[in-house]
């Protein structure tokens, strides 16, 4: 059987089957359960396979996780993580990024920045930003907004309407930087596109890195 793809874009008919112990975990803690929200349970648990992969891979379980951008999230609740925390300035008590990093926190084991990555302004500071959270032999994942067109996002309001990625420009503008920054893929990768599941106009993708030793 080919490897389960942890950097790929959504394609519920096939990745729902292999995620069935991840959505037990998922749908305790999200209940959210329609259909312009059925997203979340994709990225979720497809974020839970891919750290459960990692744990395997490492006979341990990791000791440190930060969710970047989590703020209100239910991630958190999901995982196993013995220290865990929220980096948002919405985040009750919560910090920006570039103040936690310079703040000498503990490098993590496991960075998680989940449908965050549509929404930030200074883009490669902020990717810069979260590699310098990753411990060597850590895991860097990513979900974010994705579909198959050309221009800018007439989908939905981010930034400027102009952010919402292809799987060309998540390999050349959020994977190239930081394959340059001492991190390689994580897993098997998938980038066909398999429809538009979201709001009818665009679908989801995850990205998957793990850093150096």
């Amino acid at each position: 059987m080919t490897p389960f793809p942890f950097t790929k874009c959504m394609d519920p008919e096939q990745d729902y089957p292999q995620l069935e112990n991840e959505l037990l975990i998922v749908d305790r803690h999200f209940t959210k359960a329609s259909p312009q929200h059925d997203h979340r349970r994709w990225e979720y648990s497809l974020a839970l396979k891919a750290l459960k992969a990692w744990t395997l891979h490492h006979l341990r379980i990791p000791t440190v996780l930060y969710d970047v951008g989590g703020a209100g999230s239910p991630f958190r609740y999901m995982t196993t993580s013995i220290k865990s925390a929220v980096v948002d300035p919405a985040e009750e008590g919560g910090q920006a990024l570039a103040d936690f990093v310079q703040s000498g926190v503990e490098l993590a084991d496991a960075v998680f920045c989940l449908s965050v990555l549509e929404h930030v302004e200074d883009f490669p500071q902020f990717l810069y930003l979260l590699s310098c959270l990753v411990a060597p032999g850590g895991l860097l994942f990513f979900t974010m907004d994705c579909w198959n067109k050309s221009g800018p996002d007439t989908a939905h309001f981010h930034w400027d309407r102009a952010r919402i990625f292809t799987p060309a420009s998540i390999t050349n503008s959020v994977a190239f930087p930081l394959l340059q920054r001492d991190f390689e893929y994580y897993g098997a990768r998938d980038f066909d596109y398999h429809g538009d599941h979201l709001y009818g106009s665009y679908t989801f993708a995850s990205l998957s890195l793990v850093k150096r030793a």
